[in-house]
């Protein structure tokens, strides 16, 4: 119950800090037109951004993002369970973090960018 707990508290704190200093911002949301994220998206999708509204966009990002993060915070809080040693765990705990990362943020990004597209198209 604690690791869904944590799960769904770090998904609101990391989405809530996204959409307070970058959504809601227009500064900050023109400066996401021309971000990694963005080029990220283009790439492994072929997604016209133009066509699409910007803050949409930007908003499942942050969405997405935020699973990510907190995905990744909770398995590292269940290997915590299983291992004595800190030292470990920390070596272990970024190990899993970056496997982890990678193909989540390609898998995921490749499915939002397919699924706009789609939503383009219609």
């Amino acid at each position: 119950m604690t690791y869904i707990l944590f799960f769904i508290g770090t998904f609101l704190c990391v989405y809530i800090f996204y959409n307070l200093f970058v959504i809601q911002k227009e500064k900050a949301l023109k400066k996401m037109r021309n971000g990694k994220e963005i080029k990220l998206l283009i790439r492994l999708s072929g997604l016209d951004v133009d066509k699409c509204s910007l803050k949409k966009v930007v908003n499942s990002l942050a969405l997405t993002n935020a699973f990510i993060i907190s995905l990744i915070g909770t398995i590292i809080l269940l290997i915590g369970e299983y291992i004595d040693n800190f030292y470990i765990w920390i070596i272990v705990s970024v190990i899993v973090g970056l496997i982890l990362l990678i193909p989540l943020i390609t898998g995921l990004y490749k499915l939002i960018g397919k699924k706009m597209k789609e939503r383009q198209n219609v």
